[in-house]
């Protein structure tokens, strides 16, 4: 594989501006280049050093393994991509234009017309929000007055009114908080950072395969006033060259999916699961391509790795190969597939295969591995959060003993149980009271204690609740308010009567949740 490495300047020294983009298959090897860079000391010994990192748990990982290599971690501030963007550009951005006060904004603009739908106020609120973050462009082509899409294509008839909308929004309002963007990016090429936002003089991005347009905007222009490190990763540095061999002039945004032929073919997996970490690589390297003085290394994988089965499947993933490589590889358990039904059953397994894991013994009569030696990816973790807690708490009267844990990545607010409480309420009366809200509800753990119920209890509810066709709103009236009220079915109304008449031991529980002060 052809593999291109360039130096804008030598490691041994900081650079005084530019942006250096390191890529590499596993995130071991980028921890080490990160770590020579940071034995070179920054001009302003008192300065921190700021590292961007994608999460709360690469952060506790990433500052571990620097300890390993630097012997210790002082001084080190860690920050996130939106943090990094609110300090280079200013936290005063947003205003009247925050998702909150948007939709009161679009509530009072429809009350004008007759129409009252708070539900749906906030929908487009959020979507507008999701606009400004990812389609700026299109926002300001509205604004002109031109009533067309991403692409530049005539917007269909029926999606016309979200142009007048934003409109009457921006005569409502005024600037918009993506123009304010726009200003301030322009402002940060030409001039640098506001003394008062105190950047270093060299700023380090790691793991981060993805980031909005604007965000990486933000990247790139404090690139152009301080020295910047992004240490990328990637699951095929084969795939990863193509990308880079393909690229000839900077993308137009956005791109159209159509004309992604660059990452078409390679391994299934790549093309399955991998497109989100390909999209991400192709506007990482758009971006970083585009400044003239910016520096591509590419860093060689250090695999000597023992052969298995999952090192075999990610040689196969690392090589962008089509067909599974020609080597005889024995089955054996470092890659297992579990097929479940439902998220609980799904924790369930999951804390069984844990106690499995820990129970092992090397042969020298040491447990092979530590809780400390474990990490649990989750794509959609406010949903499985109250789950993890609940199931992996144990049930001492069955024997299921509990495992200790620690559940990342959760802003403060998520991790209060009062405040979950309150937003899970919340989140009910702003929606349809879904089947899966009021699961959610009672499995926090605030709930289960006023209830009286123990974890076990309370997922047999959910399980309950959903037995008994339970699908949205508390009653026959919310249906009607809907303009669907033909049938008195799958309400919690409905599901309840249907426990206390068919289901043994349920009378109890549907006399707690349907206490009209609880529900209220």
């Amino acid at each position: 594989m052809a593999r291109r490495l360039t130096f804008s300047h030598p490691m041994g020294t900081v650079a005084p501006v530019g942006a250096l983009l390191r890529v590499g298959e596993r995130l071991d090897d980028l921890v080490d280049g990160l770590a020579d860079r940071l034995r070179v000391p920054l001009p302003d010994p008192f300065a921190p050093e700021l590292i961007v990192v994608p999460a709360a748990g690469v952060r506790h990982w990433l500052a571990q393994r620097l300890a390993e290599r630097l012997g210790i971690t002082a001084n080190i501030e860690f920050t996130f991509p939106a943090a990094l963007g609110s300090r280079a550009l200013g936290d005063d951005l947003g205003g009247d234009w925050t998702v909150d006060r948007l939709t009161w904004t679009i509530r009072s603009l429809w009350l004008a017309d007759g129409l009252d739908d708070v539900v749906r106020a906030r929908s487009v609120a959020d979507l507008f929000d999701r606009y400004q973050m990812y389609r700026p462009t299109m926002l300001a082509r509205w604004a002109e007055g031109r009533d067309v899409t991403a692409d530049g294509h005539p917007l269909p008839a029926h999606q016309i009114w979200q142009a007048d909308l934003w409109r009457a929004l921006i005569a409502r309002l005024g600037v918009p908080e993506s123009e304010q963007i726009r200003d301030r990016l322009e402002r940060l090429r030409a001039e640098g950072p506001d003394p008062e936002a105190r950047l270093p003089e060299r700023i380090s991005v790691f793991g981060i395969t993805s980031m909005p347009r604007s965000l990486l905007e933000v990247v790139i222009g404090v690139s152009r006033h301080r020295q910047v490190d992004i240490h990328t990763v990637t699951p095929s540095l084969v795939r990863w060259d193509r990308l880079h061999s393909a690229w000839t002039t900077p993308l137009a945004h956005p791109v159209p999916r159509s004309d992604e032929a660059l990452l078409a073919g390679g391994h299934p997996l790549s093309q399955l699961w991998g497109r989100t970490a390909d999209e991400g690589q192709t506007l990482l390297l758009d971006a970083v391509r585009a400044e003239t003085d910016a520096a591509i290394e590419v860093v060689p994988s250090n695999d000597d790795r023992d052969p298995s089965l999952l090192v075999a499947l990610q040689r196969d993933i690392a090589g962008d190969h089509h067909e599974p490589a020609r080597t005889e590889v024995a089955v054996d358990s470092t890659l297992v597939w579990h097929r479940t039904f439902g998220a609980g059953r799904q924790v369930e397994v999951l804390r069984d295969h844990i106690l499995h894991l820990l129970s092992e013994i090397d042969d020298d009569g040491a447990p092979r591995y530590e809780l400390r030696d474990i990490v649990v990816l989750c794509a959609d973790l406010p949903t499985f959060a109250p789950l993890i807690e609940s199931v992996f708490a144990g049930d001492d009267r069955h024997g299921v003993p509990s495992i200790p844990l620690q559940i990342a990545d959760r802003s403060v607010g998520e991790e209060n149980p009062l405040v979950l409480v309150v937003t899970a309420v919340l989140r009910m009366l702003d929606g349809r009271f879904r089947a899966s809200d009021v699961t959610d509800l009672i499995l926090q753990p605030p709930v289960r204690r006023h209830l009286g119920l123990d974890a076990e209890q309370a997922r047999r509810a959910g399980d309950l609740l959903r037995e008994a066709n339970m699908r949205w709103g508390i009653d026959h009236d919310d249906h009607v308010a809907a303009g669907i009220g033909v049938l008195e079915v799958h309400t919690l109304r409905d599901a309840l009567d249907r426990l206390v008449a068919d289901v043994p031991g349920a009378v109890a529980l549907a006399a707690d949740l349907s206490d009209a002060d609880e529900l209220d």
